[in-house]
């Protein structure tokens, strides 16, 4: 099994490219403090899908995640 620097550094070789896009899963982002888990994740996926050409890796920030702000997740 490969260890992940080993992927990474393939990675950065394969794309030219030292780039990490961070998915910051912050409510407010999308103008609306009160969206769901779901719109999150469809939001995210959009740039992933929009920049995988470009970066070698993608870095998620749950932070926004955890201070009770997304319903789906927090209960």
């Amino acid at each position: 099994m490969k260890t992940f620097n080993s992927r990474l550094s393939a990675k950065i070789r394969q794309k030219k490219s030292h780039l990490c896009v961070g998915l910051d899963m912050n409510p407010e982002g999308l103008g609306s403090p009160g969206t769901t888990l779901d719109a999150l994740k469809a939001h995210a996926f959009k740039v992933i899908d929009a920049t995988q050409d470009l970066v070698a890796a993608f870095k998620p920030n749950l932070a926004f995640l955890n201070d009770g702000e997304v319903p789906d997740l927090n209960g």
